[in-house]
């Protein structure tokens, strides 16, 4: 299950790929490859994806950290963690240290890719 592309596709809404793509300081490859859950981000991307969206942090690494690991979504099923969308947008997460301001294109090396 793709989550995080889910997700990022909802908080696009109507926008363009390539819009939301620059709106965020992203290409608009490492984006839409996201969204097809082909590429995953590093955390220092996920903070910075959660504060130019306006979401919790901990929501977009939940919904990564699931779709990088199939036994990790279901042993958090297991017990009671609702890793489903749109749910998911209401179980309180930890909160994430904030990371420096960097940009975020300057933390594209350091994503991972998915096989």
């Amino acid at each position: 299950m793709n989550r995080l592309g889910t997700r990022l596709k909802s908080l696009r809404g109507a926008r363009s790929l390539v819009a939301f793509a620059k709106a965020l300081g992203l290409s608009y490859t490492f984006v839409r490859e996201m969204e097809r859950g082909n590429r995953l981000p590093s955390d220092d991307v996920i903070v910075q994806l959660a504060e130019r969206l306006g979401v919790d942090a901990g929501e977009l690494a939940l919904l990564t950290y699931c779709d990088r690991s199939q036994m990790l979504a279901e042993h958090l099923r297991a017990i009671g963690v609702d890793t489903h969308l749109p749910e998911l947008t209401s179980v309180p997460a930890a909160a994430l240290p904030t990371r420096s301001a960097a940009p975020v294109s300057a933390s594209l090396g350091s994503a991972t890719t998915t096989g």
